[in-house]
């Protein structure tokens, strides 16, 4: 991926601390985490459900936001911040774009989040996380606020959201499973044998 400014973009990171069962660590300026952001972090989460088997990846619309990133067990991003007493510990890392965006928020493909999910959440989540992961639960004040940064895949000149064009900075309707209610998550999948015939 070419690291591209495309404006408008700000770190959503999701992950609790070695002390505190705290788990928002960035969001948005003046973006709350109740409502349609927490839903949607949540349900790419799924309390862990299944991460091991490989990361999830998330696009989710609404009134104009976009929000994408990926939900994945925090060893894949971090060597160290990874487990609370034993226990695997997992996290969402992504972008939130307002509505206000210049041009309009345009999204990545799911082939360049799945690619280099690693590196670019890996980048985030210590970013985010590091800063309050050895912090006394007393101290910590719940999540840092995040402005708009440069995101690591080619923002053109789009409109908005994705509309299923193959022109860069959009997502085909192929490469995202679409939910009812207007979400779409992808997964990254090992082969899986066929299975007998009876």
């Amino acid at each position: 991926m070419t690291d591209t400014t495309t404006k408008g973009w700000a770190p959503v990171v999701y992950g609790r601390t070695l002390n505190a069962d705290s788990w928002w660590r960035a969001v948005p300026a003046g973006t709350g985490t109740d409502g349609w952001l927490d839903t949607a972090v949540n349900a790419a989460v799924d309390g862990g459900n299944t991460l091991a088997d490989g990361p999830r990846f998330l696009l989710s619309r609404s009134h104009g936001r976009l929000l994408v990133g990926v939900a994945c067990r925090a060893a894949d991003l971090h060597a160290e911040m990874n487990q609370h007493k034993g226990r695997a510990l997992h996290c969402f890392v992504g972008w939130l774009a307002p509505a206000a965006a210049v041009g309009g928020p345009v999204a990545p493909r799911l082939s360049d989040l799945e690619t280099h999910y690693r590196q670019w959440a890996g980048e985030l989540y210590a970013k985010w996380v590091g800063p309050d992961w050895d912090e006394h639960r007393a101290k910590l004040r719940g999540p840092r606020p995040s402005g708009p940064v440069d995101v690591p895949w080619t923002g053109g000149s789009g409109r908005s959201a994705p509309t299923g064009s193959s022109r860069t900075g959009r997502t085909a309707r192929s490469s995202w499973h679409r939910r009812p209610n207007g979400s779409a998550c992808g997964r990254r999948r090992s082969p899986r044998p066929a299975r007998p015939r009876w």
